[in-house]
């Protein structure tokens, strides 16, 4: 079966460290490194996190109920919203993103020790010591790009209120840290009504004569405001024509396939990857000031736009090209050459 875009859904890069995870935390979430990741203490509430959050939901028990659009859109499917099958996708959403977050606080201890996680030893010389920061670096980015991307694939199910009550339930779970879901608000209470005195009625005047209407002026027809493009991590519905054409490969009796949600998301997550570094390369190249080189990468970012927008649609393409910018920014900022977040 020829599928395009599977994978680990990252871009190839040799300096990525090759953990035991790579494949635990987006999947399984089973982590299987050779130093297993020691969670924060259960008494100390982690940085940035309510002592005890109080939530709509803690998600063990009581959960949100997804989008009446996301079952429109096919995201969330009929049988899926069943009561038990919503506990079960929460779960599992859960676990993935409870090793997700457990391998941050690893690699963030890594860097902050400056030890190798695949063997625990730490650098010796100066170049051993610089390519090592550089390895941990794009890997704590990697991890952070993967929290974001489970964080608005949730959120496209489920709405942007419920996905951020979740990675703070998550946050807290991983600390120890029980949640208090909160009551629905009581009804105001009602005050009597105080009867008001009526005004002195007025002497009756003479009728006015009907006066003449001032001309309306005419409607000025303002252009529609430009479409606002959210810069989330976006899961779409891949294009009919798409599909028909092959784009994303046939199987063995040569029919085209579908892909399912989770092919899209390992497809759009390789995709973005790839538009993250050519920002990055097009951010060098303008510090160096060549323009050449600048006007090559930034056709190839247009072009590389365009083909996902070939397959899922240029919302989705505009979606992702917004994420993508967002992503570099951040990985900018993490390396001291762009505004703080």
């Amino acid at each position: 079966m020829n599928r395009r875009g599977s994978g680990n859904g990252g871009a190839d890069d040799r300096n990525q460290l090759r953990l035991g995870w790579e494949e635990g935390s987006s999947g399984s979430g089973e982590s299987a490194t050779a130093v297993a990741p020691l969670p924060p203490p259960a008494s100390q509430p982690e940085p940035g996190q309510c002592a005890v959050p109080h939530l709509k939901w803690d998600f063990r028990e009581s959960f949100p109920e997804p989008l009446p659009e996301a079952i429109d859109a096919g995201i969330i499917s009929d049988e899926d919203a069943e009561p038990e099958n919503i506990r079960a996708i929460h779960r599992e959403q859960a676990r993935a993103l409870l090793a997700t977050l457990r391998d941050q606080y690893f690699i963030g201890d890594a860097r902050r020790r400056l030890f190798d996680p695949r063997t625990g030893r730490k650098a010796n010389t100066p170049e051993d010591k610089e390519r090592l920061q550089k390895q941990l670096l794009n890997e704590a980015q990697r991890l952070e790009l993967w929290w974001q991307t489970l964080i608005d694939t949730y959120a496209q199910a489920f709405g942007e209120e419920a996905a951020e009550a979740f990675g703070t339930a998550i946050r807290a779970r991983n600390a120890g840290i029980d949640i208090i879901v909160e009551s629905e608000s009581s009804t105001p209470p009602v005050f009597p009504k105080v009867e008001e005195t009526p005004p002195p009625t007025a002497p009756v005047s003479e009728p006015k004569p009907p006066s003449i209407p001032a001309p309306k002026k005419p409607e000025v027809r303002r252009p529609p405001h430009p479409r606002t493009v959210t810069a989330r991590f976006p899961v779409p519905r891949p294009l009919s024509a798409a599909v028909a054409a092959g784009n994303f490969g046939r199987d063995d009796n040569g029919r085209v396939i579908r892909p399912s949600a989770e092919e899209v998301r390992s497809i759009t997550l390789h995709h973005s990857e790839k538009l993250i570094d050519l920002l990055e390369a097009i951010e060098q190249a303008r510090h160096s000031c060549i323009p050449s080189e600048v006007g090559r990468l930034e056709e190839l970012f247009r072009s590389a736009v365009a083909a996902y927008a070939e397959d899922f649609g240029q919302a989705a393409a505009d979606q992702l090209a917004a994420f993508a910018r967002r992503q570099a920014c951040l990985r900018s900022s993490e390396n001291g050459r762009g505004p703080h977040r």
